[in-house]
């Protein structure tokens, strides 16, 4: 009966704990999301590139630290030449469709962004370590964890000694 109860507070512990690692992934990617370049420019993704050019050529007119005196008017004039830059080209446009502003950073500068590559594999590594806690703690010796992981080097070696 008690080792019922604290197979359940195992179960419930892990599952916290994969919804906290969720949590702490999915804050991450909305904190690396870039600008929404349409939006910037006053289009969106149906706009024909000859209306995103007169947003364009508009909003760079307002915002030149030349005609405006704001404090913030070099980041915005910035932002909007940014999204200009990647909507004009169809390829970079083409990538910020599919991975966003992240996407483009890379392509463009075809870097490895290697704290979002680490945060990836932390998730994917704390994730199978607790479905595999989860679906081994049933046998409260943990013969299964080492049958499966021993079992499966063995195929992997034998499989490979073939080759």
């Amino acid at each position: 009966m008690y080792r019922h109860l604290e197979r359940n507070r195992y179960v419930i512990f892990a599952i916290s704990f994969l919804v906290f690692i969720a949590s702490c992934h999915l804050l991450y990617e909305i904190s690396e999301r870039g600008p929404n370049h349409y939006q910037l420019l006053g289009g969106d993704k149906t706009t024909p590139m000859s209306v995103l050019k007169k947003l364009h050529r508009k909003l760079s007119l307002e915002l030149h630290p030349d005609k405006n005196k704001s404090p913030t008017a070099i980041e915005e004039f910035r932002a909007v030449d940014t999204a200009f830059t990647v909507l004009k080209d169809s390829e970079l446009r083409r990538v910020y469709e599919i991975l966003g502003d992240h996407g483009v950073k890379i392509a463009e500068k075809s870097v490895v962004d290697h704290r979002y590559i680490i945060t990836q594999m932390l998730v994917y590594y704390f994730s199978s370590l607790i479905f595999t806690f989860l679906m081994t703690f049933s046998e409260p010796t943990g013969c299964l964890l080492t049958h499966s992981l021993l079992t499966h080097s063995l195929l992997t070696h034998s499989r490979n000694s073939y080759r």
